[in-house]
């Protein structure tokens, strides 16, 4: 599902390529550095708790001998931690608390979520009740910053917004999200074998 498509002729900002899991972050890596072959990989930041960034451990080595170095080396660790690169893979964990927190630490990573294609893959591994939420959440975030979500998943889970007014535990949602709509199929169910 696409939750919003883009409006200005302005270049996108890079691929923000979420999943659940620390095991599939990897995978993905791998694939990824195998389409975009050597000169592609460094365009590409896995950025999650198990990453390592062969460039700061390069720098971190140099240090010693060349102390002009320091610069880079902070630069690039920036760079690192505000997702600055045209393509980065993640985890759920990094995006969603991007997204909700109040840290400023948290939060210089969101003007690279801007303009940005963020693919959220597995959607489903995320608890039921969060679902419409989060959905309605990035749809809004999507329209404010000129951003593109794409929900995917072999088993998409239903995030149509309660027509009933009180009778739901959802209601709230419609409150928050008043021109939530729900996003349309990429490709259907008739599709997929």
């Amino acid at each position: 599902m696409i939750l919003q498509l883009r409006k200005e002729d302005e270049p996108l900002r890079g691929v923000i390529y979420t999943l659940p899991f620390l095991s599939i972050t990897e995978q993905v890596e791998g694939v990824c550095g195998n389409i975009l072959g050597e000169t592609g990989k460094k365009h590409l930041l896995r950025f999650d708790s198990r990453a390592e960034n062969p460039r700061l451990q390069e720098l971190q080595m140099a240090l010693d001998e060349e102390p002009g170095k320091l610069k880079e080396l902070l630069q690039e660790e920036f760079a690192d931690e505000v997702f600055d690169s045209p393509m980065v893979i993640t985890t759920f964990v990094q995006l969603f608390e991007t997204l909700m927190s109040n840290r400023n630490a948290t939060l210089l990573k969101l003007p690279n979520f801007a303009s940005s294609i963020i693919l959220i893959d597995e959607i489903q591994a995320l608890p039921p009740r969060l679902y419409l939420f989060f959905t309605a959440y990035l749809q809004s975030f999507c329209q404010k910053f000129d951003a593109y979500v794409i929900l995917s998943t072999a088993t998409m889970p239903h995030l149509q917004m309660p027509t009933k007014e009180h009778g739901s535990e959802r209601y709230w949602a419609s409150k928050l999200f008043p021109d939530y709509q729900r996003p349309p199929e990429l490709v259907s169910g008739k599709h997929s074998m």
